[in-house]
């Protein structure tokens, strides 16, 4: 018991070393990716040192790669300036390049030629060299407002001509840029002008678009589609595949579809019932993660039935859009259907309401199914409306409570008349139901005398 229990222990210390090393590499692989964006290589160089097997090391690779490839571009066009100001422009923008030890020596040499040359030349060559250490416009242009007629003259006027030149072809290209709002086009600027006036902007807009954007995922039977929008895709024109996808199993087969200017949809097909983390990658060390879970929630019909021309229907569970099939009268051939895209969701449950469904509302039963896209099927019973035999016993029954009812209403009318007639003196006119009151006979007049034959 003792030893099992030292090998438990053993046990759980090796997983918990294997779940640091796992967390020191993500956050390895975070900074690395904040100090690209800046165009420090030191990230990248400290990811792929330490973790040359790491999750993420072909793209520190790469990501590394264009960062000296910019690096490169900046130095050789500082190296063609050859003046104080560019070196030490060239250092900020760079502070770990790789030239940055050559970019400070020069300077010093520099430095040390300017002093030496203002000791011993004229004020005129003085002059001169300190407008070429800044090798601005407002330099050169102090230089000819001291010495409009100095023998570097000539010289300082060309020099403006061509900073003023380059200004504005810069501004240019920076113009277009901001018109296209692409990250190409940003990237192109960036690697044109290393050391540019709006470099700083320039790496902004392509942190901002190199966002990968993952849209909430739209279910189908044993599938998804994942909305993705992004600048930053993979180009990986080979495969015709815009980004690097991971957290898949190999059954797991996945296609794009491009939808328009930087919109895609990842089409994952063969999904099991379970948890995904979905890693898309795109370049400049971008990427856009989505936690979601596959799940087939049972299918509930809650209640369907008639009412006034409608189709009542009260869903719960499953995955829209469903679809609903009814069959002939009498028959299970189900032929008509229709797709239920607009819903009305209460709480948990999914109410429609649908006419104009052609069915004869004369009592007869009819059969419908009720279909979603995992494939779980509901099958209901009901009758339409009411027969018309019905409608006839309800008339005739109907019919016969009214005549009955006058029957009796008629003989408690009559009833009535008697009583009232034994109760009235006899002068008065006798009512005999319905008919003409009869008037007692009233005396003539006449006497008869009465004779007695014996």
């Amino acid at each position: 018991m003792k030893l099992i229990s030292i090998h438990l222990l053993l046990l759980c210390l090796l997983m918990s070393i294997v779940a640091n090393g796992q967390t020191d590499e993500k956050e390895a692989w975070l900074t690395a990716r904040e100090y690209g964006e800046n165009l420090d290589a030191r990230g990248y160089e400290y990811y792929i040192n330490n973790y040359p097997n790491g999750k993420n090391i072909d793209q520190a690779k790469e990501n590394l790669a264009a960062i000296y490839i910019v690096d490169g571009i900046a130095w050789t066009a500082v190296k063609e300036e050859d003046n104080i100001a560019n070196y030490n422009e060239y250092i900020s923008i760079f502070p770990y390049g790789l030239f940055v030890n050559d970019a400070r020596q020069r300077i010093r040499e520099l430095e040390s030629y300017y002093d030496n040359s203002y000791s011993n030349q004229n004020p005129d060559e003085e002059a001169w060299l300190e407008a070429t250490s800044l090798n601005t416009i407002s330099a050169y242009n102090n230089y000819l407002q001291n010495f409009p007629n100095g023998d570097y003259s000539e010289n300082a006027e060309e020099k403006i001509r061509k900073i003023q030149a380059k200004i504005a072809a810069e501004q240019n290209d920076w113009d277009t840029a901001i018109g296209t709002n692409t990250l190409t086009a940003f990237e192109e600027y960036r690697k044109k002008y290393p050391i540019g006036k709006h470099r700083k902007q320039a790496d902004s807009n392509i942190a901002s678009l190199s966002k990968i954007e993952i849209l909430e995922p739209k279910w189908e039977r044993n599938s998804v589609q994942i909305p993705i929008v992004s600048q930053a895709n993979y180009m990986d024109d080979s495969e015709h595949k815009p980004f690097k996808v991971e957290g898949l199993q190999d059954n797991e087969s996945f296609e794009w579809n491009n939808e328009g200017d930087f919109s895609y949809h990842l089409n994952i097909k063969n999904l099991e019932e379970k948890p995904y983390t979905l890693t898309i990658k795109g370049r400049n060390g971008s990427m856009g993660v989505k936690n979601f879970e596959y799940k087939i929630t049972p299918l509930i019909l809650d209640s369907l039935y008639y009412d006034n021309e409608k189709i009542m229907i009260t869903i719960q569970g499953g995955q829209i859009p469903y679809t609903l099939s009814w069959s002939k009268r009498g028959t299970r051939d189900f032929t008509e259907k229709i797709t239920l895209n607009s819903e009305v969701k209460i709480g948990d449950y999914f109410e429609y309401s649908i006419k104009n469904l052609n069915l004869k509302a004369d009592g007869s039963a009819y059969n419908f199914l009720f279909t979603d896209n995992s494939g779980q099927r509901v099958e209901k019973q009901i009758k339409v409306g009411e027969s018309s035999f019905s409608y006839i016993y309800v008339s005739i029954g109907f019919l016969m409570i009214l005549i009955f009812a006058g029957a009796i209403w008629f003989f408690m009318q009559r009833e009535q008349e008697a009583n009232t007639v034994s109760h009235k003196n006899e002068d008065k006119p006798v009512k005999l139901g319905y008919k003409s009151s009869i008037p007692k006979p009233k005396s003539s007049g006449i006497k008869i005398k009465k004779i007695d034959k014996y």
